[in-house]
């Protein structure tokens, strides 16, 4: 045991003044006979919650960072061989702790899980074949209510927990991208496009289209952080800047483009709010596939983030979990070795590949067999304290441990 002034918690202890520096400080009452040691002083009490608290967090941070790049930290929840069906998307609800994934074919690929992913079966009742095309986008509300978003601009919807379904159509809707249920306003967001459009919806068979801007393409995926506010991303048009649009009722939106060197040919692919920054991200690519990366601090201005590694992309979907951690996961790569992971723990300045191939190379057990261009068709979801991916050939992959 060295000087007390090696223990910062020696400063912390409710038994002495500091007047000064920590290690100036004199007892005010006589210390607990747990609270000395041979050398110098060391009180059992713990760190005052101001140290405790960043102390905590930047080991917890640390912790997660070099738990998920380890190579066996993903696990294959079901195996992508046994489908010949591309999962696109991926829910939970808290309230009954069940996951619904789906994607091509929905009547064939949906499947639900009850068990926290341990087994998959189809619901009882199936989505209705080819009445929505590809699921792009699944969501529930917390009570056994669920949604999910179609290709066809319809959606299909469930109100006992995933295990009948039924369809809705949208009137003038384009290709459903995504849909989040929101439980400030208490209601269902679906993104669609071509053009971009917003539609919600208070019980899931009545639509109302809240945006829409034939300037913009089509949206690419919507966020909503625990306060309610939405961002959703946009890819413009036909080489122009790619947008963000925001709301803070669901209802009224507004459309921002995002900055240079954004410019001519920019389309913003992927959003996420960080609960532990408190700060929004998103990604974006430009004709050259060179990817942008953005922060905002509450989602209306974006300016890019200065420093940031990830390498050149067509393409990356964001996802963040309740501290600082954010993944990108990349359809197509430039150098042809889509579906990687990387993740970054210090708001998106350095990256480190967390899974998938790198110049050839497998890393951990997101090998070949599913990877490839698109495997990670939409985006990631963090769900139940864990980070899920779903994946080409019917594959879902997710974390070992909880971060």
């Amino acid at each position: 045991m060295g000087h007390p002034k090696e223990s910062a918690r020696w400063a912390t202890n409710a038994n002495y003044a500091s007047p000064g520096d920590p290690w100036d400080g004199t007892p005010t009452k006589v210390e607990p006979p747990t609270g000395k040691t041979d050398e110098g002083w060391e009180p059992t009490e713990e760190l005052a919650a101001q140290f405790q608290n960043d102390w905590q967090n930047k080991v917890g941070l640390l912790t997660d960072y070099l738990r998920l790049i380890q190579p066996k930290n993903w696990e294959l929840l079901r195996d992508p061989i046994a489908s010949g069906e591309d999962m696109f998307a991926i829910g939970y609800d808290a309230s009954t702790g069940t996951f619904i994934a789906s994607g091509t074919n929905p009547d064939l690929s949906t499947m639900v899980s009850r068990d926290g992913g341990v087994t998959w079966a189809k619901p009882g009742v199936t989505v209705p074949a080819n009445a929505i095309g590809v699921a792009n986008g699944i969501d529930a509300d917390g009570a056994g209510n669920w949604v999910i978003a179609g290709e066809s601009g319809d959606i299909s919807h469930s109100s006992d927990d995933g295990e009948t379904w039924a369809t809705v159509a949208i009137a003038g809707a384009g290709a459903g991208r995504d849909v989040r249920f929101d439980p400030i306003s208490a209601l269902w967001v679906m993104i669609a496009g071509t053009p971009a459009e917003v539609h919600t919806s208070p019980d899931r068979t009545t639509w109302t289209q809240r945006f829409t801007n034939a300037a913009s393409s089509s949206t690419t995926d919507i966020d909503i952080s625990p306060a309610g506010v939405a961002v959703v991303t946009t890819t413009g048009s036909g080489g122009g800047a790619g947008s963000t649009l925001r709301s803070v009722d669901m209802l009224t939106w507004v459309e921002t483009v995002l900055p240079a060197p954004a410019g001519a040919g920019l389309g913003a692919a992927g959003v996420t709010f960080s609960q532990g920054s408190g700060l929004w991200f998103v990604t974006a690519r430009s004709a050259a596939a060179a990817l942008e990366l953005f922060s905002s601090s509450d989602g209306s201005v974006f300016a890019e983030v200065v420093g940031h590694d990830l390498p050149n992309t067509e393409g990356a979907k964001l996802g963040s979990d309740d501290g600082e951690m954010l993944l990108a996961g990349f359809g197509n790569d430039i150098s042809n070795d889509g579906g990687n992971v990387y993740a970054s723990t210090d708001r998106g300045v350095t990256w480190v590949l967390a899974a998938g191939i790198a110049a050839g190379v497998a890393r951990g057990p997101l090998d070949s067999r599913v990877l490839g261009s698109g495997t990670f068709k939409r985006y990631f979801r963090h769900l139940a304290q864990r980070f899920y991916a779903p994946t080409e050939n019917g594959g879902i992959w997710r974390t070992r441990v909880a971060l």
